[in-house]
């Protein structure tokens, strides 16, 4: 779904996609983003216990904008089965 979903949006003239938000993407979770460095082996080192493979679905998309030094949802999409 996510690749069908890229090849809509790539044909928006002022949407540019670069290699890791494109096509064949692999799908991760942030856990931390800002003033890790303190507790980062502690987190790895705790994450790497749980195996990370698994079947999943998604029931929306939902579009972020960096603004005021963070991240806001500027628009999200409910899919339905």
């Amino acid at each position: 779904m996510h690749d069908r979903l890229i090849e809509k949006m790539i044909q928006i003239p002022y949407l540019d996609f670069s290699k890791k938000d494109g096509k064949d993407k692999i799908f991760h979770v942030t856990l931390a983003s800002k003033n890790l460095q303190l507790k980062y082996n502690e987190v790895w080192n705790f994450v790497n216990l749980t195996p990370c493979e698994f079947d999943c679905f998604f029931d929306n998309i939902s579009i972020f904008r960096w603004k005021e030094n963070t991240w806001k949802l500027h628009n999200e999409f409910i899919l339905h089965r």
